[in-house]
C-alpha cells in the first residue's frame, strides 16, 4: 500500500528519496498552524505600558514574540522566550486563554523614551504541557 502525505525537500535533495532531516516540511510530523500574526510599536517612557492582543482560543496557546528597539535601527528582531532586557529597559510577554500580553519598561534616568517594535505569532495547536 502506498504511503500518502506531502514533503518539500531542501534544495539539492530529491524529495522522493532524501532523509526526513533533509526536508523543509513533511506531513509525517505535526506542523504548527498560525492562528494570528501581527506587528506594531509602542513608545515607552518609564511606565510599564501593556499591549493586549486578543485571541479568544479558550486555552493557552504557543506564541512567539520578537522585539526590536528604534534606537537600534540595524538590530534584528530578537525572540523573547525570556525577557528581552538590559540595564535600562525590558520587554516581556505571556499568554492566558484569551490574550497575549506584551509588557515594556524603559528608564534612562532622565525621563527619555524609547520605541519598541514587536512581531507576534500565535499558533493554533494546543500544547501538551501537563
Amino acid at each position: 500500500m502506498a504511503d500518502y502525505g506531502f514533503r518539500i525537500s531542501q534544495a539539492g535533495n530529491d524529495v522522493k528519496t532524501c532523509a526526513d532531516r533533509k526536508t523543509v516540511l513533511t506531513s509525517k510530523y505535526p506542523n504548527l498552524k498560525q492562528a494570528l500574526v501581527g506587528s506594531g510599536q509602542v513608545t515607552v517612557t518609564g511606565n510599564i505600558p501593556e499591549v493586549n492582543i486578543t485571541h479568544n482560543l479558550g486555552y493557552i496557546p504557543f506564541a512567539m514574540v520578537f522585539f526590536r528597539m528604534a534606537s537600534d535601527p540595524d538590530g534584528a528582531y530578537l525572540p523573547s522566550p525570556q525577557p528581552y532586557e538590559a540595564d535600562n529597559y525590558w520587554a516581556r510577554h505571556y499568554c492566558n486563554d484569551t490574550i497575549l500580553k506584551l509588557l515594556f519598561s524603559y528608564d534612562d534616568g532622565v525621563g527619555g523614551s524609547e520605541t519598541f517594535y514587536y512581531k507576534y505569532y500565535i499558533f493554533l495547536d494546543k500544547g501538551n504541557l501537563w
